[in-house]
């Protein structure tokens, strides 16, 4: 697989059997928002085709939750900085499994890293890379590292330009690695004093730590290119590190109507809003139709496409539904026919997720015209693997995929207003409902069925039946 590196300014190739990934986690100040989402489900869905094609692939992305973002918005809200990040990193917990993504293996955050941190701060004090000022901070020597801005590709001396002076760096382009503790403010001990780190140290000793030297691939968005990446590299070397990540790979950021994304704008959109108003499978769907490492526009038009196309794909599962499910009980024969062969060249030329929606697209128009049951069934298969790859067979396992949050919440609360005994999740809430009403209209208990009939139109969930089969279908709004 070829995937392109912001270092070397070109593609690079990925063919080892192992591949490990680090990629940069939130900082928890507040409740994460839309390009948050986006670029998790960039990495998952590249970790997903990584796994299908048989790859052994390792997976950390870290938490920032000690920053001086979270010290200034623990500040106005008067919490404490650790206990507010630990709730914004619950939350985000929770709002990452209904996104449908998968977990890191491995998850660090700082506050339980210091001295992870510490250490590689020694070794970068050591070879005469860090110093110490007198107050107890310690920074990076810039100018000791020659190949300083080898990946946001600036010049030194423009940056010189740039930084105001500080008394307390030897050069106005050093940045901290630890910062002394003010008052009122966390702090752990280290041999300089007491304080906390810097924000770049954290991630390039973290994934050292957990990944080694020489890891396959280091993420984030391009907004972490500089400086974050950048001092990452930076602190590597001076650690003693001979080759850090071989690929550097940065997805595009989310704009929204084609402007950034900002409160003061008016055109923020949290991760909760987002899952109130669409289904995790569109926002996906949203996501990869964009060419990864390009700027991504975010309108209520492309969303409604994007549902639009996650219909046309339900559609299908549903007029084939006990076909998927025998596949899903893999009763069939491993295909790869043309499409397959014609999804894998894409995706291994640089996550190329655009044409690779393509390709699923001219199965299901295939699908729709085709007449010959084998045929079919060949492309029905074809077309559940690569929705299994990109992390969309979810659309599989039900409608209730589409309920936003509130949909659920009003959900469940109608299986304790019926003391319903499984509600462990909405499909089983809707399959014992149902149970319950066809019980109750087969006793002729209409005013009991049709109650719950009418309870679940008003969270929008419409009731059909016809003379063998009940189904229910979803109303969202856009």
């Amino acid at each position: 697989m070829y995937i392109y590196s912001t270092l070397s300014n070109k593609l690079e190739n990925i063919n080892e059997q192992h591949i490990s990934i680090y990629v940069c986690g939130v900082t928890p100040y507040a409740e994460c928002h839309l390009g948050h989402a986006m670029s998790a489900m960039i990495y998952d869905t590249l970790i997903r085709f990584l796994k299908w094609k048989g790859h052994n692939v390792q997976y950390v992305s870290n938490y920032t939750d000690i920053d001086d973002k979270i010290i200034e918005a623990a500040k106005k809200s008067t919490s404490d900085p650790i206990e507010m990040a630990k709730n914004n990193i619950d939350l985000w917990e929770t709002q990452q499994k209904q996104l449908g993504l998968n977990m890191p293996d491995i998850r660090p955050k700082v506050t339980d890293e210091i001295n992870t941190i510490i250490n590689s701060i020694k070794k970068i004090i050591d070879s005469e890379h860090g110093y110490v000022t007198q107050n107890g901070a310690v920074y990076y020597r810039v100018k000791k590292n020659k190949n300083y801005g080898e990946l946001s590709k600036r010049k030194l001396k423009d940056l010189l330009q740039e930084e105001d002076l500080n008394e307390e760096k030897e050069s106005p382009v050093d940045f901290a690695l630890w910062k002394p503790k003010k008052q009122g403010e966390p702090g752990w001990q280290s041999p300089w004093g007491e304080g906390r780190p810097g924000w770049h140290i954290e991630c390039s000793a973290m994934a050292e730590k957990y990944l080694g030297e020489n890891f396959t691939i280091h993420g984030g968005g391009t907004d972490l290119i500089f400086p974050h990446h950048e001092n990452e590299i930076a602190q590597a070397f001076g650690a003693g590190s001979k080759g850090f990540a071989k690929i550097w790979m940065h997805n595009g950021m989310l704009l929204v109507e084609g402007k950034k994304m900002s409160k003061s704008v008016g055109n923020y959109i949290s991760v909760k809003e987002a899952l109130n108003k669409w289904s995790p499978t569109a926002l996906r769907f949203f996501v990869l139709s964009a060419g990864y490492r390009q700027p991504t526009n975010f309108s209520n038009e492309a969303m409604n496409n994007a549902t639009n196309a996650v219909k046309k794909i339900q559609q299908i599962i549903r007029d084939n539904q006990n076909t998927f499910n025998n596949f899903k009980n893999d009763t069939m024969n491993d295909f790869k026919g043309n499409h397959i062969e014609n999804f894998i060249l894409v995706m291994e030329d640089d996550f190329n997720t655009p044409k690779a929606l393509a390709i699923i697209f001219d199965i299901v128009k295939k699908i729709n015209t085709e007449q010959e049951e084998n045929k079919k069934n060949d492309l029905l298969y074809e077309l559940f693997n690569m929705l299994e790859c990109l992390g969309l067979d979810e659309y599989e396992k039900s409608d209730l995929d589409e309920l936003t949050l509130q949909q659920s919440s009003d959900l469940f609360m109608l299986a304790n207003e019926f003391k319903l005994s499984n509600t462990s999740n909405t499909k089983k809430i809707m399959d014992e409902l149902l149970k319950l009403r066809n019980f109750e209209r087969g006793a002729k208990n209409f005013e009991l069925s049709d109650k719950i009939r009418d309870d679940l139109k008003k969270i929008g969930i419409t009731i059909n039946d016809n003379e063998t089969l009940t189904t229910w279908s979803i109303k969202r709004k856009l």
